[in-house]
């Protein structure tokens, strides 16, 4: 298997991580922005919880939902 490395711009540097942490990522990504788009409260819910997963998987990540 691959092990490609993406990199993501944050506000304070850079962040490698892997296709787990992609795929991650993007899910919080598609939650968030459905949030953005209905202000549904369990959506946001789900969006911080997608944030938590990635604090976990990567903690070098560190944003707000």
């Amino acid at each position: 298997m691959n092990n490609t490395v993406t990199t993501l711009a944050l506000r304070n540097g850079t962040v490698n991580h892997d296709r787990a942490t992609q795929a991650k990522l993007d899910e919080f990504l598609d939650v968030y922005s459905f949030y953005l788009k209905t202000r549904i409260a369990w959506i946001h819910d789900e969006a911080r919880l997608k944030a938590y997963e990635l604090r976990q998987m990567n903690p070098g990540l560190n944003f707000r939902c």
